[in-house]
């Protein structure tokens, strides 16, 4: 995602608006995990709107989609500090 200074408008400016000031207020790890982009990916997105920084507890896993069904599994490990939430790729 763009900073939001070299971004155009959008019909997700709203979302991304929310997700950024509900995100920072959580201040905890957030993961965001949607499909159908027949790539899997692990990344940090999110750019804060003021200081253009990566929101670095948001985290994105995008999913493989159609035909390219796989599975992901999660795990979860509240009291460690660093990766809270691991995911792999499985065939």
């Amino acid at each position: 995602m763009k900073p939001p200074a070299s971004r155009r408008k959008t019909g997700y400016d709203s979302f991304l608006a929310a997700l950024e000031k509900e995100t920072l207020a959580f201040g905890k790890p957030v993961v965001y995990v949607h499909g159908d982009t027949h790539i899997f990916r692990i990344d940090k997105p999110l750019v804060g709107s003021r200081d253009q920084r990566i929101i670095e507890n948001f985290t994105r896993v995008a999913t493989f989609g159609h035909p390219d069904t796989h599975w992901i599994p999660r795990d979860h490990r509240p009291r460690r500090c660093e990766r809270v939430f691991d995911s792999r790729r499985k065939s």
